[in-house]
């Protein structure tokens, strides 16, 4: 349990570090991070992803988003290639007490 806690704050420190506010009509306003910035993040988890590979995987996932993430896409994509994000050197960077609040 405390492994899956750990992972996910890692997960969302580093998806606010790069996201922006957009607004989404109906929904509201939401945090996102393009398809260039969800790159960047993989690549600091070391999971190097093809870019091509990339774009088709969100495509697939999420065929409306115009290459944008919300939180739950982006994790379920780190899912896929991410096999521990707490181990990279970037996720040090987070594993502070405040950086685990949401």
């Amino acid at each position: 349990m405390a492994e899956e806690f750990e992972k996910y704050a890692v997960l969302k420190n580093m998806f606010r570090r790069k996201s922006s506010t957009e607004y989404t009509g109906a929904g509201g306003f939401k945090e996102i991070v393009t398809e260039n910035q969800a790159s960047t993040l993989l690549d600091e988890m070391g999971a190097h992803v093809d870019k091509v590979e990339l774009h088709k995987k969100i495509e697939s996932m999420a065929p409306e988003s115009h290459g944008k993430l919300t939180f739950d896409q982006y994790t379920k994509l780190c899912d896929q290639f991410v096999k521990d994000p707490t181990a990279t050197p970037s996720a040090m960077e987070f594993h502070s007490f405040n950086d685990f609040e949401s």
